[in-house]
């Protein structure tokens, strides 16, 4: 299901609750129903553009300052130039076109593939310009479909008397008579501009072709002297050139903005524990913030590649509409990685549009990346869009995986824009290279020495068939997994495959199954080449980033370890034992214990649970026998002139008295 699909229902449900209270407010207490309100009169003569735009600005948005290029962009299509808008999510592009119509009372006709959009802006015009005195009774924008009830108000927009704004699909513009009613409209000039929203649907390059939109050329034969303003945040150049010349645009005003927003701190996490895991730290934000009084609360969209996760969480509210124009989303979740890296672009600018910090995390795993190569994603595309989306999904999957590089810095590129910066200092790769500088990559020769072996043994095969593999202690592989110094799980060794890929130490490729597509992994010449010198040894080190799981693990065996030497302090408390002489190797971490810190374990914990038990003379009896071993130890000790520990370890002592 495509995102603009999601939201449907709750959107129209969101527009009919706004334009009843705006009706209502509008007929009072009165129960009588009121004739239709007489036509706004259209500014007379060509649109001119007023020269302070702060004063129209003011009174219908309540904006004391426009941002950086919409003058221009109102400027241009007031004065009849084509203009193109390349700017990111939620820097004031619907400004560009509304204003134009509000200040000329004339009409703007939006085209937008998103229903979810079309709407949203029209709830949002008709509440609030739609409270002004001077749309009494009106509506200052509506959208045309087959969702639209009121037939009335939409037959009054086409004929130039009611709303300023008409939005509609490409569809509709293209399967009706509407062009021949908006060429009625221009003849009487009442037609101010046309926009095309999402205008990177017209490139047979784009992200997200749609034929529908390739129609759209039309415009300029039926409709030649009506200005055309064309919207995207996510084009890249050659997608930019493709748009000016399906819509035959005559030497467009091009106003372009970087796609660099620093309030955004992207995170890209591996998925671990399965839905409920992944997300619970997420579910204990979001329950947290129900205790926030309700004006200081802040929204979360979490996006999912599947209806069936979004109900799983029972989440209605997930869904691509519910962050248009809703300027204070703090953290834009993907549960899984949408299809394209414009989307993922597009869909993280809903975060964050009010300039304030906000987060963007994308919990993913390479399945959610092959799973779009599938005859389900693709057998519709003609091949060239096929191929782009395809090679945008890879792009995605390399942004997700890469550990070296700034996310901001391989976001901007793959818009083929360079980065003036190095380093963004929000994103986890920033943070992590200033928390761990010294530490960002280690000699991880053993662990890949297992990979490559086993791999060289089933090439060709996917992970699960590699899984078991190294899962098999009869396998040669069992062997190098015991060796390690640092024991590793099989989820561990697996983050270890996308460094050693990115090396060219081996090769994925996507293979189509029956019912879906998969990855299979080989083994190229230079990693059958490095898996010979690692089996020879004496070559240099394998130096590769450090992946986070390993990280996590660190973490948590050096807590295991500080709580292990506290567990064993304690428990020499009054055994007259030094925790000096336990060996400091097994109080680091990975060390999990050896045998003195079994031997003191279980000889304390054996007194400590008879005396809970109430068995003291027991518990007092081993106690006094320990003594006695250890009153003969020293005895002996001072006879041959050694350490006591040298003659009878106490470790050894204790499982003697055990």
């Amino acid at each position: 299901m495509d995102d603009d699909d999601w939201l449907d229902a709750a959107a129209l449900a969101q527009i009919d609750a706004l334009e009843q209270h705006h009706a209502a407010s509008s007929q009072g207490s009165s129960q009588m129903q009121s004739p239709p309100p007489a036509p706004l009169p259209p500014a007379p003569g060509p649109p001119q553009a007023p020269d302070d735009l702060s004063a129209p600005l003011s009174h219908y948005f309540g904006f004391s300052a426009l941002r950086g290029g919409q003058e221009e962009a109102i400027r241009g299509v007031l004065s009849g130039r084509d203009v193109c808008v390349y700017w990111p999510t939620g820097q004031g592009k619907s400004i560009c076109y509304q204003l134009p119509a509000l200040i000329a009372r004339k009409v703007a006709v939006v085209v937008t593939p998103l229903v979810s959009l079309m709407v949203d802006q029209c709830a949002k015009l008709n509440h609030t310009v739609g409270s002004l005195p001077e749309f009494a009774g009106r509506r200052p924008a509506i959208f045309l479909g087959p969702h639209q009830t009121d037939h009335a108000a939409e037959e009054r927009a086409l004929r130039g008397e009611g709303a300023r704004v008409i939005y509609c699909s490409p569809e509709k513009l293209m399967m009706s008579n509407l062009l021949t009613r908006l060429a009625e409209l221009h003849a009487r000039g009442l037609l101010v501009l046309i926009a095309i929203d999402e205008a990177h649907c017209l490139s047979a390059w784009g992200h997200d072709f749609r034929p529908e939109y390739k129609e759209l050329g039309v415009l300029r034969q039926r409709l030649p002297s009506v200005p055309l303003i064309a919207l995207t945040a996510t084009a890249v150049p050659s997608v930019q050139t493709d748009i000016q010349g399906v819509l035959a645009m005559r030497q467009p005003i091009v106003l372009r903005q970087s796609a660099f927003r620093d309030n955004l701190a992207i995170t890209c996490l591996k998925k671990l524990g399965g839905l409920g895991a992944d997300l619970q730290p997420l579910v204990e934000a979001l329950q947290r913030s129900v205790r926030v009084p309700p004006a200081s609360r802040k929204s979360t969209i979490v996006y999912a590649p599947t209806v069936g996760l979004c109900q799983q969480r029972d989440r209605r509210d997930v869904a691509f509409g519910m962050g248009i124009d809703k300027p204070d989303i703090r953290h834009v979740v993907h549960y899984g990685a949408p299809k394209t890296i414009e989307d993922y672009y597009q869909q993280i600018g809903r975060a964050g549009r009010d300039g304030a910090p906000s987060e963007c995390t994308l919990l993913a795993n390479d399945a959610d990346f092959t799973r779009y190569a599938s005859d389900f994603y693709t057998e519709k595309l003609p091949e060239h869009a096929k191929q782009y989306m395809l090679a945008s999904a890879e792009r995605l999957r390399a942004f997700f995986n890469q550990q070296c590089t700034c996310r901001w810095v391989e976001l901007l590129g793959a818009f083929e824009e360079r980065a003036p910066f190095a380093s963004c200092g929000s994103c986890d790769v920033c943070k992590t290279r200033k928390e761990h500088a010294g530490d960002l990559e280690r000699d991880f020769s053993a662990e890949a020495r297992i990979l490559l072996t086993a791999v060289r043994r089933l090439p060709g095969k996917s992970w699960t068939h590699l899984e078991k593999e190294l899962g098999d202690k009869h396998s040669p592989v069992a062997a190098l997994r015991a060796a390690l110094k640092v024991k590793r799980k099989l989820e561990v060794l697996k983050e270890f495959m996308t460094p050693l890929v990115s090396k060219g130490l081996l090769a994925k490729r996507t293979v189509k199954g029956s019912n879906a597509a998969f990855e299979v992994i080989d083994l190229p010449p230079a990693g059958a080449q490095a898996l010979t010198q690692l089996e020879r040894g004496g070559g240099p080190p394998l130096l590769l980033p450090v992946p986070e799981l390993v990280r996590r693990a660190d973490q948590k065996s050096a807590e295991e370890a500080v709580a292990l030497r506290a567990q064993i302090e304690a428990a020499l408390q009054g055994h007259g034992v030094d925790v000096s002489l336990v060996p400091e190797a097994e109080l680091q971490p990975y060390a999990n214990g050896g045998p003195v810190t079994e031997a003191i374990l279980a000889y304390t914990n054996t007194i400590a649970g008879w005396r809970a038990r109430g068995l003291d003379a027991r518990a007092d009896a081993h106690e006094e026998l320990l003594e006695r071993i250890r009153a003969w130890r020293q005895a002996e000790a001072e006879s041959h002139r050694l350490a006591p520990a040298s003659v009878l370890p106490d470790h050894v002592a204790m499982s003697l008295v055990k």
